[in-house]
This record gives structure tokens, sequence and C-alpha cells, in this order.
């Protein structure tokens, strides 16, 4: 669960983007998006799988090697040193752990906790492929609903959007115990955003079942919405509860040329909402305030 005692919403972060000079050349990766605007939102859990496995700082770095599909870590200028046990070993032990964070924040082609650019080299040194870190991979095949994204994905507007949505809806998830049918509730427009009738989910009859759905559903949200598609959904629920005589239309299309935020739009719909007596359950509409702040705070609209 995410902290529900105080609401805290955790999210992991390799340790480096957050200052610490934990690198193999006794350096970090600070990274202003972390440190500068997510700090403020989230509690940031710091994580150094290869320092947590006893490797000193300075260190000769180390490097993935993949063979007939098997992956291991060892010493750049010496094969002979692998870490490959200690590393997955340390991912078992730290799993559990992950079922209290509603993200992850990795650093990008580390051997350890890259998410998609990893370099992969065969016994010859050749590289061979790119994909995740050792550790990132366990975390990823485990806990397939978690939001990740690398600090390069930090600079991507829309990478980091959908990211922050994610890791609301994970919050939203634990705090509601786990209920599906008021989540599927919650969810239904951020689902028909992405082409997904929520009706269509509907055929949970036990545990096992409510975990694969909430995958599922994790996995249809890690799609990022474009300001075209929420146009179009915004101007069909304009018809769709007879708000044409109000000022949303006029707002959307300032929305639609970046004069007025998504924030100030919402407003508007709510105020809508109430004035018109119309009772929407609505996450999209309604989200937690920390939600459309930092995304609003960030990127201005």
């Amino acid at each position: 669960m995410c902290n529900l005692l105080n609401n805290t919403i955790k999210i992991a972060v390799s340790s480096c983007l957050t200052g610490e000079a934990v690198r193999y050349d006794g350096t970090d990766k600070k990274n202003t998006v972390v440190s500068n605007h997510l700090s403020a939102y989230f509690s940031l859990q710091v994580i150094c799988p290869e320092i947590a496995i006893g490797l000193g700082i300075p260190r000769l770095p180390i490097r993935m090697i993949e063979h007939e599909n098997n992956f291991s870590v060892v010493e750049i200028n010496n094969s002979k040193l692998n870490y490959t046990d200690k590393m997955l070993r340390y991912a078992k032990h730290l799993l559990p752990l992950f079922d209290s964070y509603c993200g992850y924040i990795v650093k990008e082609r580390s051997p350890s906790c890259g998410y998609r650019d990893t370099p992969r080299f065969s016994n010859s040194g050749k590289q061979v492929s790119r994909g995740a870190g050792l550790f990132t991979e366990q975390v990823i095949n485990n806990k397939i609903w978690l939001p990740i994204i690398s600090e390069i994905d930090l600079n991507d507007r829309a990478l980091l959007d959908n990211f922050l949505e994610r890791i609301f809806i994970v919050h939203l998830w634990r705090n509601l115990n786990n209920s599906t049918d008021i989540f599927y509730a919650k969810l239904q427009d951020q689902l028909r955003l992405r082409g997904t009738d929520v009706e269509s989910l509907k055929t949970v009859s036990n545990a096992t079942q409510t975990d694969a759905i909430f995958q599922s559903i994790m996995s249809i949200l890690n799609r990022p919405i474009t300001k075209v598609m929420q146009l179009k959904f915004l101007q069909a629920k304009v018809c769709e509860y007879q708000l044409e005589s109000t000022k949303i239309p006029w707002m959307l299309q300032k929305f639609r040329d970046d004069q007025v935020t998504l924030k100030a739009v919402i407003a508007n719909f709510q105020n809508a909402f109430e004035e018109f007596n119309h009772s929407v359950n609505s996450n999209y509409f309604y989200p937690d305030k920390r939600e459309i702040d930092s995304r609003e705070c960030y990127f201005g609209h």
C-alpha cells in the first residue's frame, strides 16, 4: 500500500538522480525534475543496487553480459568478477518494498537500474542489444503494474505527464483497498480517453482476477494522452451534460490555443456540474489535488 496512514505517496528513485555521489567514479547525476519538482509532491525512496551489494566508491564500472537469453553483470575489465547472484538476491530482498511504492524513476543505461537503453554485450565485448538493467528487469517482471520512467524521459512532457497520472492511479487503487467497482467508476473517463470501455473489464470474480484486471488497467493507462484526444473527449462531455450554454466551449478554444491550463478547464467543468446538479464520480474531473498541481506546476498546462 502507499502509506495510507499519512497519505504520503512514495516513489523509488535511483540514488544518483537525487544528488547522491554513488556512481562508479564518485559523482552523481542529480536531476532537476526530481530534486526541484517531484520531491515537493512525493516521498523519494532512494535505491542504488550497486552500493547495496557492496561495490565501493570509486569502483571499476560493471556491464551487462547477454548469453543465450541469460543476463549477468560483471566488472568491465574482469568478467570473473561476477555480481549477478548478489544483484538478484538484493532484488528479491527489496521487491516486497515496491508494494508500498507508487512509481519508480531510474537511471537510464545503468547496468543495474536502466529501463530500456542499457547496453548488453556478448562475452567477446560486442554490444548485442539494449534493454533494462538487471535490477530494474526484476522489478518490471514482478511488479507489472508499477509506473516506471527513466531520467531521460522526464524531459518528455507527454511521458512525464502520463507517469504522474499513473502514480496517482496506483495511489487511488490502494486507498480504495482494491475495491474494483469504485475503481472502475472513478477511472471510466481515463479509460474511455484511451478507447477502452470499462464495462468490458468487469469480469472479476476472485482476488487473482482482481490483480490481473488491475495490471490490465495499468497497461491501458500506459498510453500518453495528446491534447487532440483531450479536446475531443471534453467536447463530447459538453454535449453529454448539455453544457453548450456555459463558458466551457470558449474555455476549450482557449485550451486548444494554449491560453488556459487544463486545470482551469477542469475547474469550469466542476462548477458547471455543481450548477446543473450533475453527480460525476470521475477521477479525471475530480483528481487528487496533488495530481493536478504536480502536473500543472511543471508543465504550466
